[in-house]
């Protein structure tokens, strides 16, 4: 191979040149993207781990859910709502009888017959009239 001559040195040079130009942006817009890189790399990790404690206080929570679920079983639950129902009931009747003894007139008294008037002044010493 031989020597290169002084022109072919200088095109050299120019497109070593033009090249370096080029690359200078690209390595700058590179080291921009770079340092986003990281802090979105940064952001993502705090991320990552906030949604890792909350995911652990779910779990917590659904434990002590799931706690307090195991102490209503299906008869307990049943015996509330009898017993509920049954309470209802007495106070939707006391409700009831409250208002009717309100609103109701009050009860005549049956017609006491002849025979038992009678018999009740015979009892206390009086004479029926007419005898």
């Amino acid at each position: 191979m031989a020597d290169p001559t002084r022109k072919e040195v200088e095109v050299i040079r120019k497109r070593i040149d033009v090249v370096n130009r080029q690359l200078k942006p690209l390595g700058k817009t590179c080291v921009k993207k770079e340092k986003e890189y990281k802090e979105i790399l940064e952001a993502y990790n705090e991320k990552n781990k906030e949604k890792a404690l909350l995911v652990n206080r779910l779990i917590e929570n659904n434990m002590i859910i799931e706690e307090v679920n195991k102490g209503l079983n299906p008869g307990t639950i049943v015996l509330l709502v009898v017993a509920t129902l049954l309470i209802l009931f007495f106070v939707g009747n006391y409700a009831l009888y409250m208002y009717a003894q309100k609103t109701l007139p009050p009860r005549k008294k049956k017609p006491v017959s002849k025979k038992k008037l009678k018999r009740e002044k015979l009892k206390q010493g009086v004479s029926a009239p007419g005898e």
